[in-house]
């Protein structure tokens, strides 16, 4: 998301929250030249852009160049000014929310995955891919080597994918390679961290609400995986995931539909699913705090993330409890 802040404290205290809920922010300052700082070669990609109406720029100007830049992404409005007038001129300048100051880090969060669903709709009904910045993995090591071998190779193959490696060891990238590998490469690429969503959240973030379906449920949200029908789905550290959500995820994995929160009828959604974890699995299945269902119907491909994929190197394997999966896997392919 792009992130134009007048109030540098401000701008540094929503920036902390929003990659904590799993955004990429792009802050720039909001200034007169603030125009010659946007990094134009991203207007494509973001999924939300909030704008802080400052006196000191035209923030309606850049909600307009945005636009010509190439951008579907929504637009909030945030500023000072609680006039009536401003709100309407915001609104007829394509806004899609304008919020009066002062605006708390959990109403601008909110405010943010809802403008990133809509985001996803908007591509969706265009028939618009975002723009992928290639970062292609580094090393040359013998791992390395390997796993670009692993990702041809498995890239093609429609069938889950289960990710491990610590965490900073490039995970998403490898996923987002396997997505661009596979028949799936022109669909959306939608990525959810489930550690960064508080647990109350996670049920409403990954499957979507309908307006009304709880208390501030003031639009509708596609949810995560419809988001993704078509494409593939990353579930990020999904050792995280609440034991009560793992059983609906499987649920879906099994069924291939989802039921929004207040939706009457269940959504049928095609997503190749790609987990990937720094957990044991193995080990919480062992211990009670994941499910061996889900554990094997994620481990039909599994694939080894070494450090080198970003700077050292070193890999591992899963215990010899997972060889159940690989070898449904191998079957499988």
């Amino acid at each position: 998301m792009l992130l134009v802040e007048a109030d540098e404290v401000q701008a540094r205290a929503h920036t902390v929250a929003l990659i904590a809920c799993g955004f990429q922010v792009d802050l720039v300052p909001g200034s007169a030249n603030v125009l010659d700082h946007l990094p134009q070669v991203q207007a494509s990609t973001w999924d939300a852009v909030v704008i802080d109406l400052a006196p000191s720029f035209d923030g309606l100007e850049l909600k307009r160049r945005l636009r010509a830049a190439g951008s579907v992404a929504p637009t909030l409005i945030i500023s000072d000014d609680t006039s009536a007038g401003t709100a309407v001129r915001c609104m007829q300048a394509g806004a899609v929310h304008y919020q009066p100051k002062p605006v708390s880090v959990e109403r601008l969060v909110d405010l943010v995955r809802w403008s990133a669903g809509l985001a996803t709709i908007r591509r969706n009904a265009l028939g618009l891919v975002p723009t992928v910045i290639e970062q292609p993995l580094v090393g040359h090591s013998p791992a390395i080597a390997q796993l670009r071998t692993a990702i041809h190779r498995i890239g093609r193959q429609d069938v889950p994918v289960l990710l491990h490696g610590e965490s900073g060891t490039g995970k998403e990238l490898v996923a987002r390679a396997l997505h661009d590998a596979s028949a799936r490469a022109r669909a959306p690429f939608v990525a959810f961290n489930v550690a960064a969503v508080p647990e109350a959240l996670v049920d409403s973030e990954l499957f979507g609400y309908r307006r009304g379906a709880f208390t501030g449920a003031v639009g509708e949200h596609p949810g995560v995986i419809a988001s993704a029908h078509g494409g593939t789905l990353l579930l990020d550290e999904i050792g995280d995931m609440p034991l009560a959500m793992q059983a609906r995820l499987l649920r879906f994995l099994q069924e291939g539909e989802v039921r929004a929160l207040g939706a009457r009828t269940a959504q049928t959604v095609d997503v190749r699913v790609i987990a990937a974890t720094h957990v044991d699995l193995p080990a919480a299945v062992a211990a009670g705090r994941f499910r061996e269902d889900l554990f094997y119907r994620l481990n039909v491909a599994p694939l080894v993330v070494p450090r080198s994929a970003t700077g050292s190197a070193t890999s591992r394997r899963w215990p010899r409890t997972s060889s159940r999966s690989t070898a449904a896997g191998a079957r499988g392919r």
